[in-house]
């Protein structure tokens, strides 16, 4: 979460901190890079190797509701195939393009 939503956990060293203090095994952490972007101030710093995936919303698979809470006002794609293959070539090149800036 973003300091915009709660000041409880904003950061991933929060969030480990807070798993720690729990004392549980069970308990993992979900990073959003959307909201990471916002908080973290490196997110090479942390040498996250796990997977990656991307959230893409349209009003066309979300209720109506949904929609209108999430700003979702028009039809963002249809070929959810053609979605993933696109944001699959975004993110391949974004990791290049980090990849090489640290090289």
């Amino acid at each position: 979460m973003n300091r915009y939503e709660s000041n409880v956990i904003n950061t991933a060293r929060d969030a480990i901190a807070t798993i720690a203090r729990t004392g549980s095994d069970n308990i993992v952490v979900h990073l959003d890079s959307f909201h990471m972007n916002i908080e973290e101030s490196s997110l090479r710093e942390h040498n996250y190797t796990g997977t990656i995936t991307f959230e893409s919303f349209s009003s066309a698979i979300v209720a109506p509701n949904l929609s209108n809470t999430l700003a979702v006002w028009r039809n963002l794609w249809e070929d959810s195939d053609d979605l993933a293959r696109h944001a699959k070539a975004f993110m391949d090149l974004q990791l290049a393009s980090a990849n090489h800036a640290v090289s």
